[in-house]
């Protein structure tokens, strides 16, 4: 292909591209086309941190044929933070697709990646295998909460809701930081906050009683009743005030069950199993879904050692933090600890980004690869199991 050039866009293509963009992803809804269009053509721009560095294009014979999206996250993971590009998307003009201008793109994704100092590149594909040929693999589990929307209809609704405005944004960004800080997901800057307010996709609405103390928040796309949402209530008639506005929102448009996406460690589930009945479901591909692909492994283990280290520290099991390995090995990572050779092991790096995600547990990993019941206990207690989400406002 030596009529191919890939790389990152214009200033002045942006319009174009926009174009391109739009009409692949609208499939011939105008209404859709018009809101792709002004989202790449003009509010991309004001993101926080856009680089035109974040839209790779193959340019095949001087048109351009295909475009990968990233964006630029932090991800909290413990006392480490983990630099991470996303891949937003990946789109290719349709007759031109099966003839590797994808591919090259996201080649190119990947080295533009490690240029930036990119830890990981993480992806939520929805093509079973397509990844997998670059190095992807999956780590995390896509958990949601379900109820019948005729049920949840009928609960009363105690608190008020009202469209979020941008002085609700502290509010709104402890309670985020509060519930989600725990787990393994991405950091928000108080500049993502307000762009997101202000041009991000979907509506946000505040729930508050009658002193006007706001106790929760819901997020979601206008016209998606997927599990696309996000869903914060730090009390029980909050919990009950979201069950009810969903249940009468997705009643509305004819459908049976609503969907919200929770972790199975938030507070709403045991409050919202006294109100109402619901099901816990967690949705794992081996080949789709959230993956992610390992880019600078030295730099990942080093940003993770003070994590590793207060894990040791902080287990009543004897280990001692200086005898600890850990380096990257010819073919994975290799970890143990010096004193008790038996604890010795080499991962993959599939396998060592698995774990360190909870993607897969090292009794689990025991099933198909040879470890010690030394190596075992020692994974257990640098890698305890977590839980590895995005929240719904950060999905791309």
């Amino acid at each position: 292909m030596s009529d191919l050039i890939v790389r990152p866009v214009h200033a002045d293509e942006m319009g174009h591209v926009a174009s391109l963009i739009a009409d692949i992803l609208a499939k011939n809804a105008s209404q859709q086309y018009e809101a792709l269009y002004t989202r790449y053509a003009e509010h991309l721009l004001t993101y926080p941190q856009f680089s035109f560095d974040n839209l790779r294009i193959a340019v095949y014979k001087n048109r351009i044929v295909s475009v990968v999206h990233t964006v630029d996250f932090s991800l909290r993971y413990g006392r480490a933070t983990l630099n991470v590009v996303g891949i937003s998307f990946v789109c290719t003009i349709p007759k031109y697709r099966g003839r590797g201008f994808a591919g090259a793109v996201i080649k190119d994704t990947l080295t533009f990646a490690a240029e930036q100092g990119a830890h990981l590149v993480l992806v939520d594909s929805p093509i079973p295998t397509y990844f997998q040929q670059f190095g992807f693999s999956p780590v995390w589990t896509k958990y949601t909460l379900q109820i019948m929307s005729a049920l949840a209809a009928e609960l009363h609704q105690p608190l008020q809701i009202r469209v979020a405005m941008p002085s609700d944004i502290p509010i709104m960004a402890q309670m985020y930081d509060h519930y989600w800080g725990m787990r393994v997901t991405f950091e928000r800057s108080a500049e993502l906050w307000r762009w997101r307010m202000n041009h991000g996709r979907g509506e946000a609405l505040v729930m508050f009683g009658q002193s006007g103390k706001i106790q929760g928040y819901i997020w979601h796309l206008a016209e998606d009743f997927s599990a696309k949402n996000e869903i914060i209530a730090t009390t029980q008639p909050a919990i009950a005030t979201a069950l009810a506005y969903s249940g009468r929102r997705w009643q509305s448009v004819g459908e049976e069950t609503v969907i919200w996406s929770v972790p199975p460690d938030d507070v709403i589930v045991p409050y919202a199993q006294q109100m109402i009945p619901l099901s816990l479901n967690a949705s794992f591909s081996p080949s789709a879904g959230w993956l992610a692909r390992v880019i600078d492994a030295h730099a990942l283990i080093d940003v993770l050692l003070p994590e590793i280290i207060g894990q040791i520290n902080s287990s009543p099991l004897p280990f001692d933090v200086h005898d600890l390995i850990l380096r990257i090995a010819p073919d994975g990572v290799e970890i143990g600890l010096q004193s008790i050779p038996e604890s010795i092991c080499q991962l993959s790096l599939r396998d060592f980004i698995q774990i360190l995600f909870g993607a897969l547990r090292p009794e689990a990993l025991a099933v198909r690869h040879p470890l010690s019941a030394e190596s075992i206990q020692l994974l257990q207690t640098i890698f305890p199991a977590r839980v590895a989400a995005i929240a719904g406002w950060d999905w791309f």
